[in-house]
């Protein structure tokens, strides 16, 4: 990609420079103006996305689980791809006993 820092120099950021790439990332424009971007475009992928309430300790056993898998068996895919498909929402509480 080509960039204009906020002193005026025109640059060029590529893979070379790794550091320069992720600064560039994240930088919400403060680093100066993106110019030129060269984009990898990639197919859709279909998702499902599933949602359902979750305590933290209930969360927490279940990465163990999954963390135990991985140990055992060098791999738990089905273990990943569930978690990975699954937006966990914790129930809000504003009470002032439990301090969620």
């Amino acid at each position: 990609m080509t960039v204009a820092l906020a002193n005026g120099t025109v640059m060029e950021i590529n893979q070379s420079n790794p550091h320069l790439m992720r600064a560039w990332a994240v930088s919400v424009g403060r680093l100066g103006v993106l110019l030129d971007v060269t984009l990898k475009i990639s197919l859709n992928v279909n998702v499902r996305r599933t949602a359902r309430p979750l305590s933290s300790s209930a969360f927490v056993q279940r990465m163990k689980e999954v963390q135990r898998a991985f140990n055992l068996n060098g791999e738990s895919a089905q273990a990943v791809q569930e978690l990975g498909e699954t937006q966990v929402r914790q129930p809000a509480c504003l009470c002032a006993r439990c301090g969620t």
